[in-house]
C-alpha cells in the first residue's frame, strides 16, 4: 500500500477502503503517520490484543463455515438483516450491499460473490 501511495506521487491523498483494503490503509497510516489527508475505512479487520467475549473459533474458521448459497436475495437479506453490523445499517445501504455481495446462479438461487474459502484465506 505504501509503495502505491509513493508511486502516485500525491501529497497526502484521500484513502478509501473496505475490509482488507481498510486494514492496509490503517497499517500504512499507523507506521507512517500523516500519509493520508483523510481516511474512510469501512469494516477494517482490526484485532485488539484483548478481545472481550471473543468467539470460540478464529475468524478464518468462521468465514470458512459461512453460508454461501441462499434461495434468493430476499432470503439472504432476511438472514443478514438480523446480524451485526447489518442490523444497524441504513436500509438503502443494506439493499446495495445485498445487491452487490451476491451473484445469481443458474437455478435462481444466489451465492456470495466472495466464496467463504477465499475470505478465510484472506
Amino acid at each position: 500500500m505504501r509503495a502505491a501511495v509513493d508511486r502516485l506521487g500525491s501529497r497526502r491523498p484521500v484513502a478509501i477502503g473496505h475490509s482488507l483494503a481498510s486494514t492496509a490503509i490503517l497499517a500504512v497510516e499507523a507506521t507512517n503517520a500523516g500519509t493520508f489527508a483523510y481516511l474512510f475505512c469501512w469494516e477494517p479487520i482490526v484485532v485488539s490484543p484483548v478481545v472481550p467475549d471473543a468467539p470460540d473459533r478464529d475468524i478464518a474458521e468462521i468465514a470458512r463455515h459461512r453460508q454461501a448459497v441462499f434461495p434468493s436475495r430476499e432470503a439472504a437479506a432476511a438472514r443478514y438483516r438480523k446480524r451485526p453490523p447489518f442490523a444497524n445499517w441504513d436500509p438503502d445501504a443494506f439493499a446495495g450491499y445485498i445487491e452487490g455481495a451476491f451473484v445469481d446462479r443458474s437455478d435462481s438461487s444466489v451465492e456470495l460473490a466472495c466464496a467463504p474459502v477465499n475470505e478465510a484465506r484472506i
